[in-house]
């Protein structure tokens, strides 16, 4: 599968590449010299905003067929993790709409836990409503942790929960995304030895939930 993506996306990325340059050539002249129909500036944003989705898709599909085969384990503050991630966001410490509990440290890859907090925080936030509050937090399972990511937002219809961990699976296409997170954060959990999955969560909103083990021999 990785060698398999990687022809793929080798393949793919030069005609990609000529396209969207190409595009921004075209509205580079819109911008700087020719007179164009309004109608015709929009074709070409919409190309850009295509290509931009495809290179994207590109990018996760390489991601999700690359990451969870080989593990780098070494002793992971997930609550460190947690702290980049948000960082990575844009998020402040004193911002309401993400709170960080006490997360353990496990034995992990660290790249590729980050990767899944990543998606599963980012996913809060982009389904959690106009106003989103997002709570990290922790507890001892008998084999491990359960890490938990909870929002406020509408929540996930039934139906979709175990769909949305395939590849290319948008339960929400009105928000932006390709469809691969999910499924490349199961591919990363299931590698560790642990189990993913989303339920409603108590009092309104959605939990997604990973659990791996406390130690690996």
């Amino acid at each position: 599968l990785s060698a398999f993506a990687g022809q793929i996306s080798h393949d793919l990325a030069g005609p990609l590449t000529s396209v969207t340059m190409s595009l921004h050539l075209l509205q580079e002249q819109f911008e700087e010299e020719l007179k164009v129909p309004p109608s015709v500036e929009n074709w070409v944003e919409t190309g850009i905003r295509g290509t931009s989705r495809m290179q994207e898709m590109i990018r996760d599909i390489l991601a999700f067929a690359r990451l969870g085969g080989v593990l780098n384990l070494t002793p992971t503050d997930l609550g460190a993790l947690a702290q980049d991630v948000r960082a990575d966001l844009g998020v402040t410490d004193d911002d309401p709409r993400i709170t960080i509990g006490e997360l353990p440290v496990v034995s992990g890859d660290a790249t590729q836990l980050r990767a899944v907090l990543q998606n599963l925080v980012s996913n809060a936030l982009k389904f959690g409503g106009s106003d989103p509050r997002v709570e990290l937090r922790s507890q001892r399972t008998p084999e491990g942790w359960r890490i938990e990511v909870g929002d406020r937002g509408p929540g996930i219809d039934p139906a979709d929960v175990e769909r949305v961990f395939d590849p290319l699976v948008r339960a929400n296409t009105e928000v932006e995304g390709t469809g691969i997170g999910l499924s490349t954060c199961r591919r990363i959990v299931q590698a560790h030895g642990g189990s993913i999955g989303i339920e409603p969560r108590e009092g309104g909103g959605t939990t997604a939930w990973f659990e791996v083990p406390a130690s690996r021999d």
